[in-house]
């Protein structure tokens, strides 16, 4: 996981040849293929960075989308300040009719 300085964007990354080995591993195991003890584990070890992977990615979209929401509601207040202040500047120049 990695948050970048500069857009304020957390990353969050898990290797697909991490993946691949658990997918691997998994096929094996249920085609009654031996697998070594220290590869199982290795998987086993690599499945469950990748549940917390998952829930890290989850909370990423979620900032996103509250960044956004916020971004898209800080614009709308602006928008609606300039319309207001366009309002009043055209009020005292007597161009509102």
């Amino acid at each position: 996981m990695e948050l970048n300085t500069k857009d304020g964007r957390l990353y969050v990354s898990y290797s697909d040849r991490l993946v691949t080995l658990v997918r691997e591993v998994r096929m094996l195991l249920q085609r009654g293929f031996a697998v070594p003890a220290k590869i199982q584990h290795v998987a086993q070890v690599a499945e469950k960075f990748k549940l917390h992977a998952n829930i890290l990615k989850q909370v990423r979209e979620c900032h996103v989308t509250l960044h956004l929401s916020t971004d898209l509601q800080l614009l709308f207040l602006l928008n609606n300040r300039l319309a207001s202040v366009i309002h009043v500047h055209g009020n005292c120049n007597g161009n509102d009719q």
